[in-house]
């Protein structure tokens, strides 16, 4: 395997930040932004208005439904795999349904 170029490091980086960004006890969209611009990406505009309306809220606060979709949402703007990165600490204290 010969060295990484511009565009690997670039996506390790993308995949180390939001990993780290997941483990945060709250969602941080300045995140999302930097890997976008980063990569050159061009986010699904209606996933980035409701990540963008989720900053700085704590994971515990979120309904489970939309935590659980987070890592979606963050795929649509950033073209990174999902399943790359995700929560890693129990929520179980998290609201169980929506409220409708």
């Amino acid at each position: 395997m010969g060295p990484m170029t511009d565009l690997d490091l670039q996506k390790l980086s993308a995949l180390t930040s939001l990993n780290a960004m997941m483990r945060k006890p709250y969602f941080d969209v300045c995140t999302v932004d930097t890997v976008i611009k980063m990569l050159g990406t061009v986010p699904d505009r209606t996933a980035h208005d409701m990540l963008r309306s989720l900053h700085c809220v704590n994971w515990s606060d979120m309904p489970i439904e939309l935590r659980d979709a987070v890592p979606k949402l963050i795929e649509r703007c950033c073209n990174v795999p999902a399943y790359q990165f995700q929560r890693t600490f129990d929520l179980s204290s998290t609201p169980k349904k929506l409220i409708q």
